[in-house]
């Protein structure tokens, strides 16, 4: 199985998410992308097997329609705004730095998103519960 982390800062939880999957799950693979070299050479040294850094690997491809292999893409959760902005760079109309300025998240966000039926198949349910407001 392969997951693919994607930080989209400096670093911190990208390193900290591949040091506790490969801690935990030592035979997953792991490809890390870092949207700049601080986040990518954090997730190296903790373990990822594969990195990449830039937004042409996994932002500008995913808004292109490229297919991938991941099981699992775990990272920053985007919203429409940041699609817009992803067509924009892609299109010309802003610049790439224009494009991360833009794109920098205000807030924090985070998101796992299981892609292919043996991701799903390694989920095992808990418990539930009823909540009441």
């Amino acid at each position: 199985m392969t997951i693919l982390v994607i930080d989209g800062q400096g670093g911190k939880l990208g390193k900290t998410l591949v040091e506790n999957i490969k801690k935990s799950f030592p035979h997953l693979e792991i490809m890390a992308v870092g949207t700049n070299s601080a986040a990518s050479d954090a997730m190296r040294r903790a373990g990822a097997d594969r990195v990449a850094t830039g937004e042409n690997p996994v932002i500008v491809a995913c808004r292109s329609g490229v297919p991938h292999n991941y099981d699992i893409v775990e990272g920053p959760m985007a919203d429409d705004t940041i699609f817009n902005y992803v067509q924009s760079y892609t299109d010309g109309e802003i610049s790439r730095a224009a494009f991360w300025e833009l794109a920098r998240f205000k807030h924090p966000t985070h998101q796992i998103s299981f892609h292919t039926a043996r991701a799903l198949a390694a989920l095992t349910f808990e418990r539930s519960y009823e909540v009441h407001v």
